[in-house]
């Protein structure tokens, strides 16, 4: 039980870490050609952590999965629940 809470909290983590290195590619759009190697190289490292992580914790994998899954589902469900917020506060 405990290790499975474990590994879900630290496939949200991994999750938001893939996140954020992923938006590295919007935040540096203006110098994209400086950038793009190293922020590919930390997207592939955090990918290569996460498919080491999944594939080294045996009969709990789901656990990990499933944080994975969770908080890019919540990620992705609280920015259209902000986007439809904003649209109807600006509407008139």
């Amino acid at each position: 039980m405990i290790v499975d809470v474990l590994l879900f909290l630290i496939g949200v983590q991994v999750c938001q870490m893939l996140l954020a290195a992923c938006y590295r590619i919007i935040d540096l759009w203006y110098r994209i050609g400086d950038f793009l190697m190293s922020i590919l190289l930390r997207i592939l490292i955090i990918a290569a952590i996460a498919t080491t992580i999944f594939w080294l914790s045996g009969s709990h994998q789901m656990a990990f999965a499933g944080g994975l899954v969770f908080y890019l589902g919540f990620h992705i469900s609280i920015y259209w629940i902000g986007r439809i917020a904003i649209f109807f506060m600006t509407r008139r």
